[in-house]
């Protein structure tokens, strides 16, 4: 990642970053992270989940960023406020329970199995 960065940065691309999560226990905060940390300026911007990640982006004077919020989470609640209905589910279905998952990660799609 750092290599790629670098590059990007030596090229005067234009990249951003959208929907970073950091913590504070990550390299790039840490007090050997400083090419981890000299990499995340080659983002001309980048847009954080939370509040915490700013923080922790403009403690290593990062100043380009902005929360946005989880785009993941926030699309899929947008969704639930729109007309949704697709006339072919009901008859799919026939009034059981459907659940249906993207993206899943096969540690997680062990626990949705036991909530279903």
């Amino acid at each position: 990642m750092v290599n790629f960065l670098k590059q990007l940065k030596e090229r005067k691309l234009r990249a951003i970053l959208i929907s970073a999560a950091f913590r504070k226990n990550q390299s790039f905060f840490k007090f050997y992270g400083k090419q981890l940390r000299e990499a995340l300026f080659a983002f001309e911007h980048i847009f954080t989940q939370n509040e915490s990640s700013k923080q922790l982006l403009e403690s290593i004077n990062y100043k380009n960023v902005t929360v946005s919020g989880d785009t993941r989470f926030d699309r899929v609640y947008s969704q639930l406020e729109q007309d949704n209905t697709l006339n072919f589910i009901s008859e799919f279905k026939q009034d059981k329970l459907s659940v249906v998952a993207g993206s899943t990660w096969y540690q997680k799609e062990k626990i949705y199995l036991l909530i279903i």
